[in-house]
């Protein structure tokens, strides 16, 4: 069930927060939206864990996570950690909802933006280091088994 697959899944949890230096601006706006829709994404993928209709929220948080995706790509917003989070997640909700295609998709994704962040030194990148269930969630997809958690 849902139950022991949460388990063995790494979710980002973290709700995301909107920056307070930033300036009054039709981008600022928009990253408020994300981070507004990415937190409502993650409630609903949160409370179907709790939930008997598991199915709906999960669904639910699922199209709330690839519009906050497509909402930061399409305005290029910038944040690595933000786009991996989502993809991430959406990627759990796909397994979990027995949609592995859309889950294979996801984790790939998100297994070369953290190749590329790997290659690459930036500011994000020891945020993206410190998050070790991107990597679970990755590897754990393109190995096709189940990842230990880290002791």
């Amino acid at each position: 069930g849902i139950e022991e697959e949460t388990a063995n899944d790494f979710i980002y949890s973290a709700g995301l927060c909107v920056p307070s230096f930033l300036p009054l601006s039709r981008k600022s706006r928009t990253v408020f939206s994300a981070c507004a829709i990415f937190n409502l994404a993650l409630a609903y993928q949160l409370k179907a864990y709790d939930s008997k209709d598991k199915k709906r929220y999960l669904k639910k948080a699922a199209r709330l996570y690839e519009l906050a995706h497509n909402l930061h790509r399409d305005e290029e917003l910038g944040s690595v950690l933000f786009a991996m989070a989502c993809v991430n997640n959406l990627g759990v909700i796909s397994k979990h909802l027995g949609d592995l295609n859309t889950s294979k998709l996801c984790f790939a994704h998100l297994l070369s933006t953290l190749m590329f962040v790997l290659i690459h030194d930036g500011p994000q990148r020891d945020i993206i280091m410190g998050v070790d269930g991107f990597f679970m969630n990755a590897a754990s997809c393109e190995l096709g088994t189940k990842t230990a958690p880290a002791a």
